[in-house]
């Protein structure tokens, strides 16, 4: 193994009502970025949910894990024992090291229909989407500087990902491996799922405890953006029996629908505050800095991306309206202006001030 410059990783023990054992093992995936990654053991089935970056640093802290299994709670498990591995979403933090797995065992590949095209057609995937993003960004008004840099930053790390081949795909509703039932919940994602075990919930990015999972507008990939988001928080509401939610960030935790009514309140402030910035015609450029200060790096795009995925929900419900069509009629990809819709419109949707 190459000199530590990241985290040990540390692992928890979790035992279901049923005696699921579920173990959470916190992984540096990226410096300074932990991934959890899920090892289930349960009678004849050992499932890994999730499996990192494709950074040498994952594979390495996924081994020492399962020797800290071995040191500390007396289970042994090796690499090639696990039988099914299943991806809760298709960003590279969350399925990067599936070539690992590939290679060393002969465990089934398991993905959300809306997400196969990430994994097993990458190359076709990033091309298309980057195109999408380049026009969003035009669109929002960032400079052709600002633009180039965002796309370079973009691409930076998915290039050490190519394609792999899955072997199941998952749908809404199904029962997997041993009737771990699997709820579709596109928002973060298109392809975001959440795995209930038991009376546990693993839900990936789309429920995490302090911080609300980044958000893109649906423009860009379908299935993403705010509205798909926020109806899939009410829809894993609805679920009863959940008394640990296990997160793909962060600590487990207790509190399902409270958490949820928290995530809910937080971008309903962030709408009030989009529309109080829009008093007078504002660019999603400016949006974003009114909302976030200047960023630097890689988050300069995930600002822009949030404060596109609020603007585009509140301009379906004609809470926003763009300002300057008739300059959009005449250019092929202009810059939008958006401004605050009626107050009539907005007084029904709840969200006047």
């Amino acid at each position: 193994m190459t000199e530590r410059s990241y985290k040990k990783p540390e692992i928890f023990e979790l035992k279901t009502a049923g005696g699921i054992t579920v173990y959470r093992l916190a992984i540096e995936t990226f410096t300074n970025h932990v991934n959890n990654l899920y090892l289930i053991l349960d009678h004849k089935h050992v499932t890994l949910v999730d499996v990192g970056s494709p950074l040498p640093q994952t594979t390495e802290g996924f081994l020492e894990a399962l020797d800290l299994l071995r040191e500390k709670f007396g289970r042994k498990v090796k690499p090639h024992e696990i039988q099914h591995v299943v991806i809760t979403h298709g960003h590279l933090d969350h399925y990067g090291n599936i070539a690992y797995f590939r290679e060393n065992t002969k465990a089934k590949i398991y993905v959300h229909e809306y997400d196969t095209k990430v994994l097993s057609s990458f190359e076709e995937r990033l091309i298309l989407t980057s195109k999408d993003i380049q026009i969003f960004l035009e669109r929002s008004g960032a400079n052709a500087e600002t633009v180039e840099e965002l796309m370079t930053l973009y691409g930076h790390y998915k290039a050490l990902y190519s394609s792999n081949p899955i072997d199941t795909v998952m749908k809404d509703h199904d029962e997997i491996i041993n009737g771990y039932e699997v709820i579709h919940t596109p928002g973060h994602c298109p392809g975001e799922i959440c795995l209930r075990v038991d009376n546990f919930l693993i839900t990936g990015d789309h429920i995490l405890p302090g911080i609300t999972p980044h958000q893109s507008p649906a423009s860009i990939v379908l299935f993403c953006g705010l509205d798909n988001y926020l109806n899939s928080l009410m829809r894993v509401r609805k679920e009863k029996g959940i008394d640990r939610v296990l997160p793909g960030h962060g600590n487990d935790f207790e509190g399902l629908q409270k958490r949820i009514d928290e995530i809910v309140d937080f971008h309903y402030g962030r709408l009030l505050k989009v529309l109080e910035i829009c008093r007078e015609s504002k660019t999603i450029a400016e949006i974003s800095k009114a909302l976030f200060g200047t960023l630097q790096g890689y988050n300069r795009l995930l600002g822009l991306q949030e404060a596109g995925a609020h603007v585009e929900y509140l301009w379906e419900r004609g809470a926003l309206r763009v300002k300057n069509v008739e300059e959009i009629a005449d250019h092929p990809n202009p810059v939008y202006r958006y401004v605050r819709g009626s107050e009539a419109i907005l007084k029904q949707l709840n969200l006047s001030a």
